[in-house]
């Protein structure tokens, strides 16, 4: 019995050291997550900036209603 001992305690320590892999891997995936987020969120900005950008010189009045619009969503949030 006394053979295993050793064997035991590195078992021990290899499943302390996959907890803590775990654990990392589960940190690095949630910012992964809140990362691709904000990519999602930051390319529709920019698809909108290039919109008001060209309704500024094409279509004035377009631009007018889509800040309209958008003033009228941040005060109901």
């Amino acid at each position: 019995m006394l053979p295993c001992l050793p064997l035991m305690k590195e078992l021990d320590k290899m499943e302390k050291i996959n907890a803590k892999l775990s654990a990392a891997v589960e940190e690095v995936t949630l910012e992964h997550c809140k990362k691709n987020e904000i990519v999602k969120h930051h390319s529709q900005g920019v698809g909108l900036q290039s919109r008001v950008f060209v309704n500024f010189f094409s279509n004035p009045e377009l631009l007018r209603n889509q800040v309209r619009e958008l003033t009228a969503c941040v005060r109901a949030l």
